[in-house]
């Protein structure tokens, strides 16, 4: 007896990219329930006026001020959150570490800073504030993009701080100027307004002008660089390229070995968002891309992601965000990111273009770390031959 048998298909033809351009709608006030939380829907309505808010504002505490002005930066509500961060600056119980986080969540609040503390011209923040030096500064560079040439002017009234800043915490702003800036002419002058301020510490001695004159050719370099592989305008949006983009989803990335979950369990949820780590305050996504796929990018490379969906109903360009690779295997990339995340809704069910930064950034990092290793052992060196030789000539007893 034959038996017909219909042909088995032993292959499979995927497509060049595996995603398909889909529409989503930012989250506003308005898709946000309220519940029987009747105060929030108050300080949150359309048609309330700034005095009213700011007047019921006025009689909460801080953790609920802290709660309320997360909802405003999740929900894209400006307004609110410059309202409620103004308001919290003002408390008299307002500590420094309640501000770190709301800073970091929206850097460009960093401007009502300035606005109370130093609203006359350059001066020296009070020492009540001076702790969020680093702070200010750093969301002053991540803003920059944002906030265009403003953030020159906000440097120049911080050049006291920044003069009295320790060598590594400068070195580390330049470095995340260089690597958050993407507008090419907006990147030199920032790094050339830190450097000017910098007047009596870059003269100090023979190992503070080594050190300044080398960290700004480093910087610059590492900005041309960047400038080279991914392109962009004076917006700080990257212009179209000759190679297509990789396409990643980013996920938060699995909880530490000891509290995971046992085998069997659920994973991370679609729900889960990604918080900066409470050690290293760092934000760390997992970047999931094609095993299959081409790609250049590697450890320590520097990346921009580019949402890929487009929201129809938002005249806005899509959101741009610069992170660099700590970790890479096949089909998987951790990604510290370097600005805040969009707050467009689910993490995971994000799309983004994965442009890929200079190809030496590896070389030139290790260049720097090298470098500014040895500029400390340099200083140590000349600190203790300095000690002994006024030993010899001051004789102690």
């Amino acid at each position: 007896m034959l038996i017909a048998r219909g042909s088995v298909e032993t292959e499979e033809t995927l497509r060049r990219f595996d995603y398909s351009k889909q529409n989503f709608t930012y989250r506003t006030m308005a898709d946000y329930d309220w519940g029987t939380d009747n105060l929030g829907a108050q300080i949150f309505h359309a048609e309330a006026p700034d005095e009213q808010v700011r007047a019921i504002l006025n009689r909460l505490d801080n953790a609920r001020l802290r709660r309320y002005f997360d909802i405003a930066v999740s929900y894209r509500s400006e307004r609110h959150v410059f309202l409620i961060f103004d308001v919290l600056l003002s408390q008299v119980d307002t500590d420094v570490d309640d501000l770190r986080p709301c800073i970091d969540a929206y850097p460009s609040v960093v401007y009502c800073i300035l606005k109370k503390y130093i609203p006359d011209g350059p001066a020296a923040l009070p020492a009540e504030i001076a702790l969020l030096t680093p702070t200010i500064l750093h969301n002053l560079v991540r803003s920059a993009d944002a906030m265009g040439i403003a953030v020159l002017a906000a440097l120049e009234r911080l050049a006291h701080d920044i003069n009295a800043l320790d060598l590594a915490t400068y070195f580390d702003i330049m470095w995340s100027a260089a690597l958050s800036i993407r507008s090419p002419k907006l990147v030199q002058e920032v790094l050339l307004v830190l450097h000017d301020c910098r007047t009596s510490a870059k003269t100090r001695d023979a190992v503070s002008e080594h050190a300044h004159k080398h960290a700004l050719g480093i910087v610059f370099d590492r900005a041309e660089e960047a400038a080279d592989a991914c392109p962009c305008d004076e917006t700080g949006r990257p212009k179209r390229q000759s190679t297509r983009p990789t396409r990643a989803k980013l996920v938060p990335p699995p909880p530490p070995q000891e509290s995971s979950n046992p085998v069997g369990g659920a994973g991370p949820t679609e729900e889960e968002t990604v918080e900066p780590s409470s050690e290293t305050g760092k934000v760390i996504v997992v970047a999931h891309t094609r095993i299959d796929a081409p790609t250049a990018i590697r450890i320590h490379n520097h990346v921009r992601l580019q949402v890929a969906s487009v929201d129809p109903t938002s005249t806005k360009a899509p959101p741009v965000v610069d992170a660099l690779v700590i970790r890479a295997s096949r089909g998987e990339l951790y990604l510290e990111v370097k600005q805040p995340l969009p707050p467009s809704g689910r993490l995971s069910t994000g799309t983004y273009s994965m442009l890929a930064g200079p190809r030496r950034r590896q070389q030139c990092s290790m260049r720097f770390e090298s470098w500014q290793k040895s500029v400390s052992r340099l200083a140590r060196c000349t600190t203790s031959l300095l000690g002994w030789y006024l030993s010899k000539l001051l004789p102690i007893g």
